[in-house]
């Protein structure tokens, strides 16, 4: 049978099930044997060899079995297995009922389908749509062609190139020589370089007939590029489609049946009834959010998110035709307004849409459900994928701690961030994961990243302030659970977890570079906003100890503070080192002290007896909290303690170092 190419131009072109253009009606045949073959693998999967009589049976028509007897007699089909078994003549004889295999004439017979499809179609994209399905390999060329010389692919696969180019950039001004050039335009010189043939590209170039660097509109570009080379401009709403698709599938994983449907079928609206569909949009914005790259034409798009854009771009450039202006911009307010409340994809929100809409769309050829390897595992059980800025990545998945790590552009498998990665995804299967591996996962999902506003670069401030504070409140140790007291830091029995009294954090928020204007409340909130916060919680009316140090004349020793919880791992995860140490009582000085009276004498100051007393107990530094402890001892509520060390302050007598109070008063510079 002859089944060679004939002359491109000269046959009736097809769409998806007959021949299409000006000549209709012309039935693949080849493309009906693959149907009746579809059908009887439906109905008995475990088949594996079919005869003539079996595709007749299935349904198959007289010219169409002409096809495979032809493929049988001639040996052109399960070939090996014919000549082991059969003579010429057997096989002319009983040709309709030898069994060949069913999977050799399926190979056999889609060449021949890719072979009429492109003969027939004037429809690049079908074209385009053949050699994807084929899985058309790509090579070099091995010398510098001529652009006349390319075969019907290459020249297909680098209009498909420029077309989807141009497209992705609307209506904006751009030219063809600034589009970045296909791989088909490259060839392997005998040093083993790669070298770029611009003689071919200049005969594409001729060919078309524009000067590559002249402005011209995107879709101008690709109606151009189309009509140019004889094909339909049908074609491109199949490219628009083919963008669509891209950027809506997360990178290395499957796009899921359910979305498929609702996008490009679409159930978003009902085009019988004109009828927005709430609960399809409702998974869209959250798939859009969460799980699609987004669209952009590479120009500055202030104040826009660009998986907005990409949901506007598929509305007007698929349904433009189908669903009216008015309802296109309701259908968008509608999406934004979902969009800003959307969660994190599950499969349990499409089965609203198939109340709504009576369809069945979720199935098992699902990433969720069925995930084909390890590396689309993880990327769909990955719910959130955060960039604050260019300082932070946050990775979440449900139920478990997030990644959060510093964030580094240049990513290789030694790179800090990699192998970091690497560790977490070890710990979440239990099984080694190669940096290599790794890096693949981490690229694929920083193609779906969310620019996140960037309140990551105020908390590095709070973060690095917050780090100083503690490491000022441990460098004397901290007490044990037994020994809780509220001027210092303590414990808790499992030694997971630091106390930290309030009082404690405010005496060190002065002077540190970062925090000023903060109050405890508020250096707190801002902490809990970190993925990795080194805040565990709070706990009021704790029962501690009022002192370390207590008089032993002292009758009750307890009293109650709330206190906040710092998680131990996070601070030795920032270098400091949380140990304890047991308090002991040092020997009285028996050095004889001045009294503050006398070291005041001359400065003529008039000291209130809570301001002595302030000045005598700050001989020696002193936080905050001690103080206040001894003015209640005087009967001096906090805040009159406050305002006499306020006082002081002012008049210069204490000074605030490293969160404690010490007097100045006959305090020389280097003591």
């Amino acid at each position: 049978m002859d089944m060679e190419n004939k002359n491109i131009k000269s046959l009736p072109s097809t769409d998806t099930a007959v021949s299409g253009g000006s000549n209709r009606g012309l039935i693949n045949p080849f493309k009906e044997i693959l149907k009746v073959l579809d059908k009887i693998e439906a109905e008995n999967p475990s088949v594996v060899r079919v005869s003539l009589q079996d595709l007749k049976e299935a349904g198959l028509g007289p010219m169409e079995r002409v096809i495979v007897r032809t493929l049988i007699t001639t040996f052109d089909v399960d070939r090996e297995y014919l000549i082991e078994n059969f003579t010429e003549d057997e096989i002319k004889e009983r040709a309709d009922e030898i069994k060949i295999s069913i999977q050799a004439l399926r190979r056999r017979i889609e060449e021949e389908n890719l072979k009429w499809e492109m003969e027939h179609s004037n429809n690049l994209y079908e074209r385009y749509k053949l050699l994807k399905e084929t899985k058309e390999e790509f090579e070099l060329l091995r010398s510098k062609v001529k652009w006349a010389d390319f075969s019907e692919s290459r020249k297909i696969l680098v209009l498909a190139h420029y077309i989807m180019e141009a497209l992705k950039q609307d209506t904006n001004m751009v030219a063809l020589a600034n589009f970045p050039k296909p791989d088909h335009f490259y060839y392997l010189e005998k040093g083993r370089r790669i070298r770029f043939n611009d003689v071919a590209f200049e005969g594409f170039i001729r060919e078309l007939g524009i000067d590559p660097e002249e402005p011209i509109r995107g879709e101008e570009l690709a109606v151009i590029l189309v009509r140019r080379f004889g094909y339909t401009e049908e074609s491109l709403r199949g490219f628009y489609e083919e963008i669509v698709r891209d950027l809506i599938k997360p990178s290395q994983m499957r796009l899921p049946p359910c979305i498929e449907a609702i996008a490009f079928r679409p159930l978003f609206y009902d085009v019988k009834r004109s009828r927005i569909i709430d609960e399809a949009l409702r998974v869209l914005a959250s798939w859009f959010k969460y799980y699609a790259k987004g669209y952009s034409t590479g120009r500055i798009q202030i104040g826009k998110d660009k998986r907005i854009m990409l949901f506007e771009f598929m509305v007007t450039k698929l349904y433009g035709d189908v669903i009216d202006v008015t309802e296109q911009a309701e259908i968008l307010q509608r999406f934004k307004k979902f969009y800003e409340e959307a969660k994190p994809f599950k499969c349990p929100m499409v089965q609203e849409v198939e109340r709504a809409t009576s369809f069945k769309i979720c199935n098992l050829k699902c990433p969720f459900i069925t995930p084909t390897s390890r590396v689309e595992e993880v990327l769909a059980s990955v719910e959130e994928v955060n960039l604050y800025g260019a300082d932070y990545l946050e990775i979440k998945l449900e139920g478990i701690e997030p990644f959060f790590e510093q964030y580094s552009p240049s990513l290789s498998p030694r790179s800090k961030l990699v192998q970091k990665f690497a560790g977490f995804l070890q710990s979440l299967y239990k099984e080694r994961i190669e940096p290599e591996k790794a890096l693949e996962i981490l690229d694929a999902l920083l193609d779906r990243a969310r620019i996140v506003q960037n309140y990551v670069s105020e908390l590095v401030s709070v973060k690095s302030g917050f780090k100083e504070i503690m490491e000022a409140l441990v460098e004397d140790g901290v007490l044990p659970w037994e020994l809780r007291a509220k001027d210092k830091p303590f414990l808790d029995k499992a030694e997971k977890v630091l106390f930290v009294s309030s009082r404690l954090i405010a005496s060190m928020l002065p002077g540190i570079e970062g925090l000023e204007g903060y109050t405890t409340s508020k250096l707190i909130r801002a902490l809990k906003k970190l993925p990795n916060s080194p805040v565990a919680g709070r706990r009021e009316g704790l029962p501690v100890r009022k002192s370390t140090y207590l008089d032993s004349s002292e009758k009750n020793p307890w009293t109650t503070g709330d206190f906040w919880m710092i998680r131990v791992k996070w601070l030795e995860e920032q270098g400091i080192k949380v140990e304890v140490k047991t308090p002991t009582l040092e020997e009285p000085r028996t050095e004889e002290q001045k009294k503050p009276e006398e070291e005041l004498k001359g400065l003529g100051v008039n000291l209130t007896s809570l301001e002595k007393l302030i000045l005598t107990a700050t001989e020696e530094p002193r936080d905050l909290t001690e103080l206040i402890e001894l003015g209640k001892k005087a009967k001096k509520s906090e805040e009159e303690v406050t305002e006499a060390v306020a006082r002081l302050m002012h008049l210069g007598l204490v000074e605030m170092n490293g969160g404690k109070l010490q007097r100045t008063v006959g305090v020389g510079p280097n003591e």
